[in-house]
């Protein structure tokens, strides 16, 4: 009888165990597709910045050339 008491409570161990291997996976994908979301945001958010610096210059050469020219 004992022996049974113990393997009933070693199953549930494991079982315990399991689920929390699970939960564990569970999380870990969860934290990697944020990270993944996280990356692209940066790389728009660098790309913006690009685009503003880019646009800048544009308009900086304009208004010489506009000063030039009156």
């Amino acid at each position: 009888m004992q022996i049974r008491i113990v393997n009933i409570q070693i199953i549930r161990v494991f079982t315990k165990v399991r689920e929390i291997l699970m939960d564990n996976l569970s999380i870990r994908l969860e934290i990697e597709q944020i990270n993944k979301t996280l990356l692209n945001h940066d790389k728009n958010i660098e790309l913006v910045f690009s685009y503003t610096l880019s646009l800048t210059n544009i308009l900086y050469k304009i208004s010489i050339l506009y000063k030039l020219i009156i």
